[in-house]
């Protein structure tokens, strides 16, 4: 019975404990797991509580509502001018001397610099378009392209002869009338800036030119007075502009040239500087003590004959000093004297074309009556103290 008993009781203990053992957990106590030991990874909810909602988000920059930018002031339009400095420019076909001839440009043109490329230019003058020796072409650049169609009414002006004159204020009060002008003793000067560039100017009464940015620009009758300020014809000033004068029955108007520059191109890029040099010592030796029409007039002897297609003479201004037996201070060293302000004055009146004499290849002084010029050309007239001949 003992025995028994004691096997009951164990089975009744072993009962319990099975019971203990699958009794169920319910949810409200089972431990949460950490996420990693869910998936290994943080679940999605995690990771998107973890960023700034959506509607939270700064909006990107170009959606912003910020307040609208002001615009940007437009640049102005560059546009690279050329100035021809050789004599006589070869224009080409193509970047190079291989490249067939299409034309000519001559000292003094201006053209437009369409291209850049290899030591060459790709020029327009509006008619003649082709490449060019960057060697013989000075660059500059305006910031901005002038109106070329703008008619600019002038006001009164006198007719002096077949010259209409105006005086430079009055010009200018057309042209530009931010400009300074002043005058004093029979002096004006202005000064003035547009599209870049600059313009200083003189012009004085009774001499016979006037001065622009380092440019002689000739006045065969001289400069004079209207009212008692000074003018200039009317063709002279507009050309220190690059204008044009046209003539209605209403009156003068002045239209800048197309694609010009606002002002000349300075004289220290305009002249070349070995023909200045010689030009101006070959009058200083020949006419330094003559009047500025007798020193204009020996200049242009020596242009005459460089221009001259006939062979007889060399085409460079030096060559033609230098010819054997024709000008004497090339004999006799003379050539070399440093030549005084008017000289060299006349001398780049000369280089902008100013004319005294158009066709005359020779003179002498008055005294020599029995010079081969003399005996064999057809006599000019006399200007101080030269005879000419042409």
């Amino acid at each position: 019975m003992k025995n028994h008993l004691k096997r009951l009781s164990a089975f009744l203990l072993a009962l319990v404990l099975i019971a203990g053992v699958t009794v169920p957990v319910t949810a409200a106590q089972a431990p949460v797991p950490e996420p990693s030991q869910q998936t290994g990874e943080e679940p999605q909810e995690e990771v998107s509580s973890e960023e700034e909602p959506a509607e939270s988000e700064e909006p990107a920059e170009s959606e912003e509502p910020a307040e609208p930018e002001e615009p940007a002031e437009p640049e102005e339009p560059v546009t690279e001018l050329g100035y021809v400095t050789a004599s006589a420019l070869n224009v080409r076909s193509g970047p190079g001397t291989s490249y067939s001839r299409s034309g000519l440009l001559y000292r003094g043109e201006t053209v437009t610099v369409l291209e850049t490329l290899d030591g060459w230019y790709n020029v327009t003058n509006g008619t003649l378009t082709g490449y060019v020796s960057a060697d013989y072409v000075v660059v500059f650049t305006v910031t901005a392209a002038a109106e070329d169609s703008a008619l600019l009414p002038v006001g009164s002006y006198e007719a002096v002869g077949d010259t209409n004159y105006i005086t430079v204020r009055a010009f200018m009060a057309a042209v530009d009338p931010s400009a300074a002008v002043s005058e004093a003793n029979g002096t004006v000067t202005v000064v003035a800036a547009n599209a870049g560039m600059s313009l200083n100017l003189t012009a004085c009464a009774g001499v016979s030119y006037i001065e622009a940015n380092g440019r002689y620009l000739y006045v065969p009758a001289g400069n004079r007075y209207i009212n008692g300020l000074v003018a200039v014809p009317m063709s002279v000033l507009a050309s220190v502009f690059n204008m044009s004068v046209y003539y209605t029955a209403e009156g003068a108007s002045l239209v800048r040239q197309e694609g010009a520059a606002p002002y000349l191109i300075s004289g220290n890029v305009y002249y070349n500087g070995d023909d200045l040099y010689w030009l101006s010592h070959i009058i200083y030796a020949e006419s330094g003590n003559q009047p500025m029409n007798g020193k204009i007039a020996v200049g242009n002897v020596i242009m005459n004959r460089v221009n001259d297609r006939s062979g007889s003479w060399p085409n460079t201004i030096k060559g033609v000093i230098f010819q054997k037996n024709q000008f004497s201070p090339a004999a006799s060293g003379s050539i070399y004297r440093e030549p005084n302000a008017q000289s060299v004055i006349a001398a780049k009146l000369v280089m902008e074309g100013a004319q005294v004499l158009p066709t005359a290849k020779f003179f002498n002084t008055t005294n020599l009556r029995n010079t081969w010029a003399a005996r064999n050309r057809p006599y000019i007239c006399t200007i101080g103290g030269h005879a000419f001949y042409a």
